[in-house]
Formats: structure tokens, C-alpha cells, sequence
């Protein structure tokens, strides 16, 4: 078990119950991508190889290679947002957060042209479950709901269907939901997975955020808005920025898009990806302790990271699956 499997495992206790975490997703939507030209359609706009995904069978389950991670980019190389892509019978399913999701919409519909392909949100119901394997072999001997494996450091399915057969779903009563999605964010910090925000769209490359090494980018499929950039960077230069997780305590708010800063410098050196806030700090007007990503310089070496400029608060770096090696390949 590595240490961020350990790591979470023990900050995800606060949640868990007997049979483990069950979290409502309100805070992602589902988008809906159907018709007969809907893969070639989306093997053009995203960052990875749309063939390759699983599909989901007929009793409504897939495996992690059904939940592909994609970066949908500018024309500059910059992600708009991160979604992962399921392929759902007759259609396609998008993951994203629900406050991106109507500018996705708009924009992907921009390029359908003449394509037969429709693009829509669907309502339905979005949990998760984590470290959660009584309740995923129900979800999966269940044919009303759809239950997809995701990558990361513990096992955790995606479910979701329609509302009322969802509702029938065995044992809903008695399933201990979280209404704050914490857990499933403190998994994909603590995974190497990054998330798009609106106040961080169109700020960072993929590489920036450790795509290519979390599985998110295919440098063999065809053209997609930015592949120019995103391969050139690959085959000709060096990823001068890299994702890195840490925590720090003491303080007050943090959120995607504020700085991060090095050693005893005011220079910002980089930007919060996703940030958690774990726990108070002890004691009144000490603030809160913070669980966050953050893109880096690369190599990053031993300088120690700071939220907020001097004195700051230092923030200690938490190794990563998606971390490499050698600083930079």
C-alpha cells in the first residue's frame, strides 16, 4: 500500500460507515452525446483515444477502462475541462462539473455541424461509492442502475439511472449518503487526478496537470482542438509545470486558482488546481487545514511550498501515483 492509499484510506474514515461512503455527486452533471456519428464525433474534440473505452454491458456495469479520463481543450492546448467519457449503449456519457456543463454543451454543439449527433444533459441521479464492495455488488447484481469502476487510490464505482427506478434501488433507505462531495474529491487529489473549474478553465496544458501520466492523453489518435500544442510540447520541449498535492494548516480559505509560492519568496510559482478543506487547525482564528493540488515548477527540488506569500503557511508535499521517478522525463 503506498502512501497515498494509506493516506486515504485514513482521512476517508471520517466518512465511512459499516458498509463504506455513499456521496451524492450533485455537484457533476452527466451530458449525454447519442447518434450515429457521436464516436467519431468525440474521437475529434477530446484528448484520448475515445475508441478504446470500454462499454458498459447490459446488466449495466464496466470496468475502470469504462470511466477514460479526457482533457477537452482550446486551440492554444489550454483545458476547458477535465471529463471522463463513458460509453453507454446506444450513446456516450460525459462527466463533468455541473457548472461547466452548459458551456460544454454550447461549445461541442458548435462543432456538430452536420454530423448526426445530439448533445444533452441528463437529469438523472450521480452517486459514488467508495471502499464500498457489499454495496457495489448490489449495484452491480442491480440492472436499474449503471455501476462503473474508476481509477484511483481506492476502489470507487460510479452509479447512476433514472429517478424513480433508481429509487428502487435495494437498500436505499438504509444507505448512509453524504451530501458534500469531499470524499470523491479528497480520492481524485489524492489519485493524481485533477479537476477544471470555471474560475481555471482555459489556464492550464494537460501535461501541466499530469494527464499523460494519469492515463487522460493518447499521442497516437487523431486531431483534436490542441493536439498541436500538447504533442509539440511532448516531442520538442520540456513540461516546465508539473501537479503537485500537499497539505497545510492555519489557514482561513483556499481555492482553485489561488497562488502558491516557494521558500521565503513572493513570487507566485504556481496555481491551486482543487483544494479540500480536511479539518480545523485547533483552537479559534487558527483556521483550517487544507488538503490541495497545485500546479509546480518541474524539476520542483526540495523548496518548500508556501500558501499565501510570506511567512505564509508551509505546506507539506504528499507523493502521488501520477508523481514520476525523475522530476521530469
Amino acid at each position: 500500500m503506498n502512501d497515498a492509499t494509506k493516506l486515504a484510506k485514513n482521512m476517508l474514515s471520517h466518512w465511512r460507515g459499516d458498509d463504506g461512503i455513499v456521496v451524492a455527486l450533485d455537484s457533476l452533471a452527466l451530458i449525454e452525446v447519442s447518434g450515429e456519428d457521436a464516436q467519431e464525433f468525440l474521437q475529434g474534440q477530446f484528448s484520448n483515444d475515445i475508441d478504446a473505452v470500454a462499454a458498459i454491458d447490459d446488466a449495466g456495469n464496466a470496468p475502470a477502462a469504462g470511466c477514460q479520463l479526457n482533457a477537452y481543450c482550446n486551440p492554444k492546448g489550454r483545458a476547458l475541462a477535465v471529463i471522463r467519457v463513458m460509453r453507454y449503449w446506444n450513446g456516450w456519457l460525459l462527466l463533468a462539473p455541473a457548472a461547466l456543463a452548459e458551456s460544454l454543451i454550447k461549445r461541442l454543439r458548435m462543432f456538430v455541424l452536420r454530423a448526426k449527433v445530439s448533445i444533452e444533459q441528463r437529469p438523472w441521479v450521480l452517486w459514488s461509492f467508495i471502499d464500498a464492495p457489499v454495496l457495489t455488488r448490489v449495484a452491480e447484481d442491480n440492472e436499474s442502475v449503471a455501476c462503473v469502476a474508476v481509477d484511483g487510490v481506492v476502489p470507487r464505482r460510479l452509479i447512476f439511472g433514472e429517478f424513480p427506478p433508481m429509487g428502487a434501488f435495494a437498500r436505499i433507505d438504509a444507505l448512509p449518503l453524504q451530501l458534500t462531495d469531499a470524499p470523491w474529491r479528497l480520492a481524485d487529489i489524492l489519485s493524481g487526478v485533477a479537476q477544471i473549474y470555471p474560475q481555471t478553465a482555459e489556464q492550464f496544458i494537460p501535461q501541466f496537470l499530469n494527464l499523460d501520466r494519469a492515463g487522460g492523453l493518447s499521442f497516437s489518435k487523431g486531431c483534436y482542438p490542441g493536439q498541436e500544442i500538447v504533442a509539440r510540447l511532448r516531442y520538442r520541449g520540456r513540461v516546465k509545470q508539473r501537479m503537485v498535492a500537499a497539505r497545510a494548516r492555519g489557514i482561513d480559505a483556499l481555492a482553485p486558482g489561488d497562488p502558491l509560492y516557494a521558500g521565503d519568496s513572493d513570487n507566485k510559482i504556481g496555481t491551486v488546481v482543487d483544494a479540500l478543506r480536511i479539518g480545523d487547525a485547533g483552537g479559534r482564528g487558527r483556521g483550517g487545514e487544507y488538503l490541495f493540488s497545485a500546479t509546480a515548477p518541474s524539476p520542483l527540488g526540495d523548496q518548500p511550498l508556501r500558501i499565501g506569500p510570506p511567512p505564509g503557511h508551509p505546506a507539506t508535499r504528499i507523493a502521488l501515483p501520477t508523481d514520476a521517478d525523475a522530476e521530469e522525463e
